[in-house]
């Protein structure tokens, strides 16, 4: 009799164990945060450096959009001073990622990010110049564990600058780049894998 009521208090400790698993191992979306790393913007005929800035949103290891940034600031270099690019709420820029997912560890998944016209915003002299970026962008993330739980991902591409300020269109019109613009980003707990 004990050992029946001992095997079957096993089996529930054993059961619980495998649940609590189950709730954490097999997550697939959650939250997610970022801080900008480095890379830099041309646009006007000039390459200007951004120093810093934060990202948020979520991330999906199994569907597409495999990220989707809710929020974003990054501070850049300008002739007209320091420029901040911004998301604007309720807008989202989400980033499907197509290529080199496998069940292993992946440092170069590739796929792409879209900017919506009227999404992103580029602003400077306190608000006095502003426009909006567009365009596709390649995104490369990868899964890669450093120091502080952190993971990279990068954009490139092209896009154009819309909707300028009255006096800021030489400076905020046309087309502008992403240069390798790095962010790590971490969920708020474990690490991404994305299959």
């Amino acid at each position: 009799m004990h050992l029946r009521t001992s095997l079957v208090a096993a089996a529930a400790i054993v059961a619980a164990g495998l649940l609590g698993l189950s709730s954490t191992a097999f997550a697939t979306t959650g939250t997610v945060s970022g801080q900008f790393k480095s890379g830099s913007a041309s646009f006007a005929g000039s390459t200007y450096g951004c120093t810093g800035g934060t990202v948020a949103g979520t991330y999906d290891d199994t569907s597409n959009p495999a990220l989707t940034f809710n929020t974003l600031n990054i501070s850049c270099s300008t002739p007209l001073g320091t420029a901040t690019v911004s998301l604007v709420s309720p807008c989202t820029v989400p980033v499907t990622l197509t290529t080199g997912r496998t069940s292993g560890l992946d440092t170069a998944i590739g796929g792409s990010i879209a900017a919506g016209s009227s999404c992103v915003k580029v602003s400077s002299l306190f608000g006095a110049c502003t426009a909006y970026g567009s365009g596709t962008f390649t995104a490369t993330f990868n899964e890669t564990v450093k120091t502080g739980g952190w993971q990279d991902v990068i954009f490139d591409g092209a896009g154009t600058l819309v909707g300028a300020s009255p006096g800021c269109s030489g400076l905020y019109s046309g087309s502008f780049t992403l240069v390798n613009f790095d962010f790590n980003v971490k969920p708020a707990s474990g690490s991404i894998n994305f299959v």
